[in-house]
């Protein structure tokens, strides 16, 4: 084989491997290209392409419009992304490239880390005004009772002061009336004691015609007091407010039995031991001392009330 020939048949099989390759990326799978062998020569070893032809269907007209509408509303997408602003763009995701799709990523993430903490904030100034109010509420209540506390204090001290005030009168009242009594009892004792050296006489209730001992109490407490008693010592004694010895007081009338055993004699007490009385038949009105034959014939203390001093309480 020479060197032109080679040329040729290399020309040739290329011509045909590009015609086959042209006819199968044009064709469809039911549509190859036809490639027949030429007769070979007995003279020159060489091959020609016979026969080649490239099959299209019909509908590529079809495709390439599909194409280029599909190429028209990617530029239409691109176009109004474009156009649209940030927060528009979170939604659209055309055309976006690795760095810018980590760039919002990062950004949506900040957002909702932002949206956390100020939901989180909120909740936080949510709850501590409920706690201001409930502390405002628990003050008020305490503040309230606090006043209705204070409200009660000074009701039992204007109760209380009312009270003392009154205990003070009462006392008043009370001291007035045993001052009263002390110069009751005085006079008692004065207009007794006016007629010590008058004569005991039976029966005698007058300084003109003298005294036996109930005569000269029911004279001097008459006088001295106003007050009138009965007659005898017996009644005199029934009629009085038996007192302790121990408590026995000025002006007292003190009991005794002379004769029998009930109450034949009576005096007017003077204290320490001492009483005033008409004695007896042949004797004055005096002075004698609770000893001796006295002492012995002891039988208490009386009070007529309204003629004798009676004991105050003191508050």
């Amino acid at each position: 084989m020479n060197k032109s020939s080679s040329l040729r048949g290399v020309s040739v099989c290329s011509l045909g491997l590009s015609a086959a390759i042209l006819g199968g990326c044009a064709a469809t799978p039911d549509h190859k290209p036809t490639v027949q062998a030429s007769v070979v020569s007995n003279s020159n070893t060489s091959y020609t392409i016979k026969k080649a032809s490239i099959r299209t269907p019909s509908s590529s007209h079809s495709t390439q419009s599909a194409r280029r509408e599909v190429n028209r509303q990617a530029h239409r997408q691109i176009q109004a992304y474009q156009n649209t602003d940030t927060v528009s763009r979170k939604t659209v995701a055309v055309g976006l490239t690795r760095e810018q799709y980590r760039a919002r990523f990062e950004a949506e993430k900040a957002a909702r880390v932002a949206e956390a903490l100020r939901l989180q904030q909120a909740k936080a100034e949510a709850e501590e005004r409920q706690r201001i109010t409930r502390e405002n509420a628990i003050r008020e209540e305490y503040a309230q009772k606090w006043e209705a506390n204070k409200a009660a204090i000074r009701a039992r001290q204007a109760k209380a002061k009312a009270k003392r005030v009154r205990q003070q009168a009462e006392v008043k009242v009370k001291q007035a009336q045993a001052q009263f009594m002390v110069k009751k009892v005085e006079n008692v004792i004065r207009t007794a004691s006016n007629q010590i050296g008058t004569p005991y006489v039976w029966g005698g209730k007058t300084p003109g015609k003298g005294f036996d001992c109930s005569g000269l109490v029911q004279h001097s407490l008459a006088q001295g007091a106003n007050v009138r008693v009965p007659r005898t010592a017996a009644e005199q004694y029934a009629a009085s407010v038996k007192v302790a010895s121990g408590s026995a007081s000025r002006g007292d009338l003190v009991f005794f039995r002379t004769r029998g055993s009930s109450v034949s004699h009576v005096g007017i007490y003077l204290g320490n031991g001492k009483f005033l009385h008409a004695p007896r038949k042949g004797k004055t009105v005096t002075v004698s001392t609770i000893s001796g034959y006295w002492q012995d014939r002891l039988i208490g203390f009386g009070r007529i009330p309204g003629a004798c001093k009676l004991p105050v309480p003191m508050v």
